[in-house]
């Protein structure tokens, strides 16, 4: 076999192993969209998305689920760090935040670098309980605690949502 040879069905191996891990990736549908304001200042649009079937309940959905963000305002990172916990904090028993602390502490670390305007942070609830956070498409964390990743949910859909819950529910179902 000659070196040409060898490295043409390299490249051909290589395009199929990328090809079917593309391939992998679910099918997410659009549940619905909503925005974060503070005082009539939007600061982010966040898109809530599902992979189906989708059951009763967001909270014990079997598949994927997904919120992306994009930010309208610059936010810097402690200033970040400091909104999640105190809003993890208020909604939380003070049970529920002592547990959370390994979790958060590991969500956190990461987040070195401001956020600008036009950015995109992702966070993905798989249902083995892993929620891995993106920005700008890299990741920055992967933690399974399913327990942490429900409460981070519930900044969006619990009861007390930072966002209007039903807007990003609007086609669950």
């Amino acid at each position: 076999m000659t070196t040409r040879h060898f490295f043409s069905r390299l490249l051909l191996v290589a395009f199929l192993a990328c090809a079917s891990v593309a391939a992998a990736e679910p099918v997410l549908h659009l549940t619905g969209e909503s925005a974060r304001r503070t005082f009539l200042v939007k600061v982010y649009d966040i898109s809530h998305y599902a992979e189906p079937p989708l059951g009763d309940d967001v909270f014990a959905h079997a598949g994927l689920r997904r919120v992306e963000m994009v930010f309208a305002l610059s936010v810097g990172p402690e200033r970040l760090k400091t909104e999640i916990a105190k809003a993890l904090r208020d909604r939380a028993t003070p049970e529920e935040w002592e547990r959370m602390q390994p979790s958060l502490r590991a969500f956190e670390t990461p987040i070195t670098a401001g956020i600008g305007k036009s950015d995109r942070f992702v966070l993905d609830w798989f249902a083995d309980g892993t929620l891995v956070s993106r920005f700008q498409g890299r990741e920055l964390s992967r933690i399974t605690d399913d327990a942490f990743a429900a409460a981070m949910w519930g900044l969006w859909l619990g009861e007390r949502s930072l966002v209007n819950r039903a807007d990003l529910l609007r086609e669950w179902r």
